[in-house]
């Protein structure tokens, strides 16, 4: 039963992870809705319109394609132009447009830690440029079609901001509402204008690999409204009936939206920080043979710490830890809170700093041999490579000349070219983008390796045979560092391999 009748219509802006796979459950929710999905990018559209089964789906997730196959041109629909009948009826409006920072992070991977610590302390801040021209086109669209039906009664609207997004960023996008009326010569009061169109804060807590369990089982939905803003404060109240047929009403929290804003960026700040901490203690482990996993394992099951985000690995990778974090620390800075930015700051620090001492045990071990990436994707059974582990040793290896090869069962030559570019001299390419290729067969790649470097825990990692691999590598140097525990010590053991396995075991002597 629907518990919202007055919404028939919703309109996502954004066919990205966030669009795609919350629109996509929300349809398997509300059948009795329609669901349009825009993207200014047809080429996309063009591919979620010409999905056949899993494989040609334009993004890698688990379980997707089955809740995907039972709304797709159903009540779920892609599109590329927003009809004037849409925008018109439509009565809530989800922007999902990215918002990357608006400055590139970009330094090499040789960089020293007291540079680092130079770039990380001040932050970077998020671009909302994206966000503001999507809603500055919607709104003067909006304004012309009343303009041009003046006896027709448009549709109220809510207008959702889901991306990640700098704090007052839905405030800022309220005064753009308002003064595109003025600009207009409205003879609306500014309550009325904002019953037209009302504004809220619903950040999206995904987690890549796992984000159809997240929107199946959220721990919570965080709706955030604009204080003192009674349209607002309704439209929290007609979202909350939204998601109240699929998700117990405890697990809806609503507060203001500055709050809201920042709920998100302290959410990952916070995971950020866990995956830190526990890397923090892992060279000290292969330093005095401690188990960085028996120790994961036992402090975990403290109930006042948990045992999630705390597993060892190379560092955290994807689109949002690294960003979210620095966009947390240029708020702290921007406003003199200097000890506090410096204390975020030494989260990424740590971070950065695993990838560097793994990638330099790496390039000795290799004896300017050829290296095997095995595994871009920043997490395992996902393609995503944004901020991975496999990007940064690339650039390492290349700095240093090393020969390399790399396995991914998903991931695009595509954007690991483009996640290359981070590391790469904005001025002076110094990167061969061309000659980047990935191979989608595990023993080829395995051929003459004299270091094999597992960077995440793809599951054919789970069934490889271990003594061919031994077989098929370089007949002099045989290393294998297993950064995501893949394998037990055991199992490499009984193989003729040096082994690095991170947070247990330092056996190469380097």
């Amino acid at each position: 039963m629907n518990s919202t009748p007055e919404i028939k219509i919703v309109l996502c802006i954004g066919s990205g992870y966030v669009g795609a796979l919350t629109m996509t459950m929300f349809a398997n929710y509300h059948p009795e809705i329609k669901f349009y999905v825009f993207d200014v990018f047809k080429t996309l559209i063009d591919k979620y319109n010409n999905v056949k089964d899993e494989q040609t789906l334009p993004i890698v997730e688990k379980d997707l394609y089955t809740y995907f196959q039972k709304v797709f041109n159903k009540n779920l629909f892609f599109i590329s132009e927003i009809s004037d009948d849409i925008l018109f009826n439509v009565d809530v409006v989800f922007v999902c447009v990215n918002t990357p920072s608006i400055t590139n992070y970009n330094y090499g991977t040789d960089i020293s830690i007291e540079d680092l610590k130079n770039i990380l302390y001040k932050g970077i801040e998020l671009s909302m440029e994206n966000v503001y021209a999507c809603v500055k086109n919607l709104v003067n669209r909006i304004v012309a079609l009343e303009n041009s039906n003046p006896n027709k009664e448009m549709k109220k609207k809510i207008f959702i901001q889901k991306s990640t997004v700098a704090i007052q960023t839905l405030e800022h996008i309220h005064q753009i509402i308002q003064d595109i009326y003025k600009e207009n010569k409205s003879t609306l009061t500014p309550e009325e204008i904002d019953y037209k169109i009302s504004l809220l804060n619903i950040p999206e807590f995904l987690a890549e690999g796992n984000a159809i369990h997240n929107l199946l089982h959220p721990d919570r939905v965080v709706i955030g409204y604009l204080r003192d803003n009674k349209p607002s404060f309704e439209a929290s109240k007609k979202m909350k009936n939204f998601y109240t047929p699929f998700l117990p009403e405890d697990k809806i929290i609503e507060f203001d939206s500055i709050s809201s804003e920042m709920t998100k960026l302290v959410s990952n700040a916070f995971l950020a920080q866990r995956l830190s901490s526990i890397n923090s203690i892992s060279e000290l482990c292969e330093k005095t043979r401690a188990n960085i996993h028996s120790i994961s394992q036992s402090v975990g099951s403290d109930k006042r710490i948990g045992n999630t985000y705390l597993k060892a690995s190379m560092g955290f990778g994807g689109s949002c830890f690294k960003k979210d974090v620095l966009s947390l620390i240029f708020i702290f800075s921007n406003l003199g809170l200097n000890i506090q930015a410096m204390y975020w700051g030494n989260v990424l620090l740590m971070n950065e700093y695993q990838r560097i001492r793994i990638c330099q045990k790496i390039v000795k071990a290799s004896q300017g041999k050829t290296v095997g990436i095995m595994g871009l994707a920043f997490k395992g059974n996902i393609g995503d490579v944004r901020s991975s582990n496999s990007a940064f040793i690339l650039s390492y290896l290349l700095n240093n000349k090393i020969p390399y090869k790399m396995f991914d069962p998903y991931s695009e030559v595509r954007d690991l070219r483009y996640e290359l570019q981070t590391y790469d001299d904005e001025k002076n390419k110094k990167y061969d983008y061309n000659s980047l290729s990935i191979s989608r067969d595990f023993y080829e790649t395995c051929k003459d390796c004299s270091v094999l470097i597992f960077t995440n825990n793809h599951d054919i990692f789970k069934t490889i045979d271990l003594k061919k691999v031994c077989d098929l590598m370089d007949k002099d140097s045989k290393v294998i560092f297993d950064t995501y525990d893949n394998f037990t010590l055991e199992q490499l053991e009984k193989e003729n391999f040096k082994i690095f396995k991170l947070g247990e075991y330092d056996g190469i002597d380097c």
